[in-house]
């Protein structure tokens, strides 16, 4: 009996494979990530130089409760485009504005 109290030893916190990421790189990925919303996993590794695959990334995203790395937003059109234009051209002539810019903000 005493010779099994003696022979304990605690657990390490944490089993299995260790780490890729230090806590460091983990915080730069969430602060990164809180930044710029809109940002893809992928373009976070790239630009932080991480040694982790863009699944990793998001494993530490999920873990600092930013799910979904895909932007729920998409940029509004811009005047400038040309296809835009041509769609907006398209809809005027045939008189129909409610099926052809729907989509678009500023077709007014």
């Amino acid at each position: 009996m005493i010779s099994n109290a003696l022979k304990w030893r605690a657990k390490p916190e944490r089993c299995g494979r260790k780490w890729k990421t230090t806590i460091k790189m983990d915080r730069r990925i969430t602060r990164m990530a809180k930044a710029q919303p809109i940002i893809s996993s992928r373009m976070i590794k790239d630009s932080l130089e991480l040694p982790v695959s863009t699944v990793t990334v998001r494993r530490r995203l999920c873990e600092a409760n930013l799910f979904s790395r895909i932007p729920r937003k998409v940029p509004l059109f811009k005047k400038k485009k040309r296809h835009v234009q041509k769609r907006l051209q398209f809809a005027k002539e045939r008189n129909c504005n409610k099926k052809y810019t729907k989509n678009l903000d500023y077709s007014g």
